[in-house]
């Protein structure tokens, strides 16, 4: 049975499709050509389909007649015309191949008045999606618009299909390197895409292709489990696919290989020349596999520390092995779940160096202790890439699990910033802060006090960033270190949080390296950015020294108590803490202030303020009594501390001479008949002792208050510790 078709678009597809099937045997034989719609005259149109520079002289004959439109090869004439819309085309027609690219959606291509329509290139709503050799079995009669896929689809899926049926694919990514087509321009030009509006024969051009996903379509079970992109580069014909994919099975070189050989067919072949994209230009092959670029990346390991699922194993396995035979890492990662990605960014390997040093890393740690520098900016760009997801990105920017443990005891246990700033690797500083500022968590991986640093002598310190550069011991190392940190804040805003994330001692180191670093700049411009950050610092040591001070302490105590408590309450609390506390006026000035700043009744404000007057006016009366009666001894009444300090010294004066008498007198008395003069000296002690704990006995009785002096000092201690002084 002969099949009659039309073909529409005698474009660079159009053409090739009408060659091929006077070409390949047999398909002349199948395929009546009834029609062929194109823009040009008759005459230009069988002059391009015999001479292409890409596939060459055409072998047939070509004729053709203007007047007549129509074209003929090898003798078999068909109708040419020139419709720009497809229902005005009087086709006559079984199948209509519809080449031309202008319509691509259903209902434009469902015009031709034809039983079926088949789209070269993808339409998202065709009835199906069909590509020889993988899924042509889904063919019905029903399906009248059939979308053929892309020339990249076309190729991707026979590999795909072969992997996937031996395999399994959990997920994977194409790379296609396309030749340029008459979509872009030889020179400079107007174009949708402002990529390919450069010319097509002096760049490499990267831009977007649909291919990877169409396949979800043609291989249901894989919808979603892959993507792509493309770069166009200045080769006029074949293009390459590069697929990286994560498997079920495990799988050789030699055994992929194998598959492939002997999956081989119509459709799909192998190749184990050395051979360029040249050497296959019309071959007549959907995908021909170079056996000498089938890669499996490194065998599987299971972390060291933490507990990984299969796919997770799989994955991280892959990953570490991708950055050891710098393979391209992104494409490995992308389709996973968050809490997959979270796991595997997490996870750390260890790493046994000489001197029985180990390092464990993560893979953006791996990145970043990577020697080649371009690499390494290249597998820290791509991770951060992949963990676009703030959550992700927070987690693995500020979770200290990169530990590095060295000979002499010492442990370390970093965030990625800090391991960059060690080892001063400013490309990955500068990355790592780049994407942590544009998904504002910049403030947590500068602020988090969560590295940890394990001395030899076994002494733990939890410190922020800048803290940990400030305990370097390599002075150069801290001044470089601190330097960075800072200059990464950025804003002042920035940088007053990171000041305000540590402590005094802290900042005032951080000044004197700031200051050094100022001295030692030669650069003006420089000088004045390091005094700026001194400024900052100078505020942020200020305020630290006024949190510091007793004064503001007892401030924000004194308004605690007078917010809380009842008029009654706060006046009794009031009376029992204002007569220890030197300075008494703090307690008027905070309660006017409060009071000033409430709603409260104004004669209850005034009411107030008058009782706290009078508990100061009578504090400061019987000070100055103290002090002017200090020699008249009271039996009564309030004292201070430092009074019944000095009414006990006669008590301390007593014990300390009856010790030396009872030592005198005893000396007497075993040497009393040789030395006549110790008993006389114990004699006399003995009576000074008597004196003093006599005067002592007096004093005492008379500067004792009424109240006991053991519950005075107890409640004044208790009043001191709750306000903080």
């Amino acid at each position: 049975m002969t099949i009659r078709v039309g073909i529409n678009g005698l474009g660079r597809i159009g053409r090739s499709v009408l060659r091929a099937i006077f070409e390949v045997e047999n398909y002349s034989e199948q395929i009546e050509v009834v029609a062929v719609n194109g823009s040009l005259s008759a005459e230009q149109h069988a002059h391009l389909i015999k001479y292409d520079s890409v596939h060459g002289k055409f072998n047939g004959d070509i004729d053709f007649n203007e007047s007549e439109n129509w074209l003929s090869i090898n003798s078999r004439k068909f109708s040419l015309y020139r419709e720009r819309s497809p229902e005005n085309i009087p086709w006559n027609v079984d199948v209509v191949l519809e080449c031309t690219g202008a319509f691509n959606k259903r209902a434009e291509a469902a015009k031709h008045n034809a039983e079926r329509v088949i789209v070269s290139a993808p339409v998202s709503d065709a009835d199906v999606t069909v590509v020889y050799g993988v899924n042509n079995d889904m063919l019905k009669k029903e399906h009248k618009v059939i979308s053929a896929g892309s020339c990249t689809t076309n190729c991707l899926a026979p590999i795909v299909h072969i992997l996937h049926s031996n395999l399994g694919i959990k997920s994977g990514f194409m790379t296609t390197i396309h030749a340029y087509t008459n979509d872009q321009n030889i020179l400079d030009g107007n174009h949708r895409d402002l990529r390919r509006a450069r010319a097509c024969g002096l760049s490499m051009v990267p831009t977007t292709t649909g291919a990877a996903k169409t396949i979800g379509s043609v291989i249901p079970e894989l919808k979603g489990k892959l993507d792509g992109t493309a770069i166009r580069v200045p080769v006029s014909n074949v293009s390459m696919v590069d697929f990286k994919f994560l498997a079920d099975k495990r799988a050789t070189t030699k055994e992929i290989n194998e598959i492939f050989k002997n999956s081989a067919n119509h459709v799909l072949s192998v190749c184990n020349e050395p051979l360029v994209s040249i050497d296959f230009v019309h071959n007549p092959y959907s995908a021909i596999v170079d056996l000498a670029g089938t890669y499996v990346t490194g065998e599987f390991y299971m972390p060291k520390y933490e507990e990984l699922n299969e796919t997770q194993q799989e994955l991280y396995g892959k990953l570490q092995a991708a950055m050891e035979e710098h393979e391209n890492i992104i494409d490995l990662l992308t389709g996973f779940s968050k809490e997959d990605l979270v796991k595997i960014l997490t996870t750390v390997k260890c790493i046994e160096l000489k001197d029985g040093e180990e390092h464990t890393l993560t893979p953006l740690a791996y990145a970043i202790n990577l020697k080649n520098s371009l690499s390494s900016q290249r597998y820290i760009t791509n991770i951060l890439s992949v963990a676009k997801d703030k959550d992700i990105l927070e987690k693995v920017l500020t979770t200290a699990n990169i530990k590095i443990k060295l000979s002499n005891g010492q442990e370390y246990t970093l965030t990625p910033l800090v391991h960059a700033i060690i080892l001063d690797k400013q490309r990955g500083i500068q990355a790592i802060l780049n994407v942590a500022k544009r998904n504002s968590i910049l403030e947590k991986v500068l602020t988090t006090a969560n590295i940890k640093l394990r001395s030899s002598g076994n002494h733990e310190y939890t410190l922020t960033p800048l803290t940990y550069a400030i305990n370097f011991t390599n002075q150069e190392a801290s001044q470089k270190s601190i330097k960075a940190i800072i200059d990464v804040a950025q804003d002042n805003d920035m940088l007053k949080k990171v000041f305000a994330s540590i402590k005094k001692d802290h900042l005032n180191k951080t000044k004197n390296i700031l200051e050094i670093l100022k001295n030692q700049e030669q650069d003006e411009e420089q000088k004045a950015k390091i005094d700026g950050w001194l400024k900052i610092l100078a505020k942020s040591i200020s305020s630290c020294e006024s949190k510091d001070d007793p004064n503001k302490k007892m401030h924000d105590r004194v308004k605690e108590i007078c917010e809380k408590q009842e008029q009654e309450d706060w006046k009794l609390t009031l009376e029992r803490i204002v007569p220890n506390h030197k300075n008494k006026d703090i307690y008027y000035d905070v309660l006017k202030e409060i009071l000033d700043s409430s709603s409260k009744d104004p004669q209850q404000i005034a009411d107030r303020l008058t009782v706290l007057k009078k508990i100061i006016s009578g504090c400061e009366s019987q000070e100055q009594s103290l002090v002017d009666e200090s020699s008249i001894p009271k039996t009564e009444g309030n004292i201070t501390k430092d009074t019944v300090k000095t009414t006990n010294k006669p008590i301390i004066i007593g014990c300390v001479c009856g010790a030396i008498a009872a030592l005198a007198v005893g000396l007497g008395l075993y040497f009393g008949a040789a030395l006549p003069i110790l008993t006389m000296i114990g004699i006399a002690m003995a009576a000074a002792v008597l004196t003093g704990l006599v005067a002592g006995d007096i004093t005492y009785k008379m500067s004792k208050p009424s109240e006991d002096l053991n519950n005075v000092d107890l409640l004044s201690e208790q009043i001191y510790l709750s306000l903080g002084v």
